[in-house]
């Protein structure tokens, strides 16, 4: 059922030693970082070595109080406040980063932005290297090159703040959202304040280094697929979780409406997956093919309409589109998934219910990075493709 978070707080042993743990992840669980209240729920759970959780994040004990000023300072130059109007970004090549190739450093150095759009930049010349324009990803940079990227400001009218953000889990380590349709995750084109990323970072940014919270992304979500997203408050944190993705131990669970009616109750769908580069135009898309990378998707029919159906999909790879890729190459595109050959859902009178790609990421499991427990989380079946369903079970 519904992950439900248990109801004793977080108990450790008032001795000095401890002292600073009670601080340091007990206070955090009881804020909401800006989130809505009503929404917001705090897990806890036993942690018998708090002070080696503590010295992880480099911390110390000895003096935390400066070592966390310390560590948030270079948190604040490194993930810059997306919340904020920035239309050019003047970077400089350091000792590190010399020979590494143009594509390479913008992806290092702006990392809220999707590798898509940071080549359309490149593309249309909005990004110069020591004055100069047009120059390809794959150049190496030398060391001090001054790279500045101009970027198109959003449209008037844009604040990140407004963005409604539903809570379902933030523990002071992790942060669980219900996504809503329509709204990417990471800034590009002209969301670059209309995001989650945006928003996140307008409720929990802050010029106090003791209170500024960075949110870090364990995966992603394509712009029209609700439901679960994971977040990290801290970046060793996110690694932790990051091996768990890399050793597909985190099981992801979607639920998608497809047209037709597939023959068997569930089976595995496997084909390698690669970009489409004949397809010209419009939005990146991908395919099956033998250049690509092995991908496998579980499925598992719930329901079955008269033209359509109800399918758990749980990929066992985590490639780009590959749920809306595979259910196309089986034969079952996803409803109104127009990129692959969906179509929208014909209503007699009136709009149709469903609007964007009917897909919606449900349930999601995996360890917890401190404790090691096993969490499971769970978001209840987006308004709009609920209403789909309930149009289909009536025309069946």
């Amino acid at each position: 059922g519904m992950w439900r978070p248990p109801r004793n707080l977080l108990q450790l042993p008032s001795s000095p030693s401890t002292t600073l743990a009670r601080f340091t992840l007990r206070q955090p669980a009881r804020q909401t970082h800006g989130l809505p209240v009503s929404c917001a729920r705090t897990i806890t759970s036993s942690l018998r070595q708090p002070i080696r959780f503590i010295r992880n994040l480099n911390l110390g004990v000895e003096n935390p109080f400066g070592q966390l000023d310390k560590a948030m300072s270079y948190q604040r130059r490194r993930y810059p406040n997306l919340a904020l109007l920035r239309t050019e970004w003047d970077l400089t090549v350091e000792p590190a980063e010399r020979g590494m190739a143009l594509g390479k450093f913008l992806e290092k150095r702006m990392r809220w932005a999707e590798p898509d759009y940071l080549q359309s930049l490149l593309d249309s010349g909005a990004v110069t290297v020591d004055g100069k324009g047009g120059i390809p990803s794959d150049t190496q940079l030398g060391l001090r090159a001054n790279v500045i990227v101009k970027v198109p400001p959003p449209p008037e009218g844009t604040d990140p703040a407004t963005i409604p953000i539903e809570t379902l889990l933030d523990d002071g380590i992790i942060l669980v959202i219900n996504k809503q349709p329509g709204l990417p995750v990471q800034p590009a084109g002209e969301d670059q304040r209309r995001n989650i990323m945006s928003a996140l970072h307008a409720r929990c940014r802050h010029p106090d280094p003791a209170r500024d919270r960075v949110p870090h992304l364990a995966h992603r979500l394509d712009r029209d697929t609700s439901g679960l997203l994971l977040l990290l408050w801290d970046d060793k944190m996110k690694a932790r979780v990051g091996d768990q993705f890399m050793s597909r131990e985190v099981r992801k669970d979607y639920l998608a409406i497809v047209h037709g009616v597939p023959t068997q109750d569930e089976g595995v769908i496997e084909g390698p997956i690669a970009q489409d580069f004949i397809a010209t135009g419009g939005p990146p898309r991908y395919c099956v093919s033998a250049e690509g990378r092995t991908a496998s998707t579980e499925y598992t029919v719930l329901k079955r309409f008269k033209s359509h159906a109800l399918v758990n999909y749980r990929p066992l790879t985590g490639r780009t589109h590959q749920i809306r890729v595979h259910s196309a190459y089986a034969g079952h595109p996803l409803l109104c998934d127009e990129l692959y050959g969906g179509r929208p859902l014909v209503v007699p009178d009136g709009a149709p219910p469903l609007a964007r790609c009917a897909l919606h990421a449900w349930k999601l499991v995996f360890k917890h990075p401190i404790t090691q427990q096993p969490m499971n989380v769970e978001a209840p079946l987006a308004a709009d493709m609920a209403a789909a369903l309930d149009l289909l079970a009536i025309n069946q």
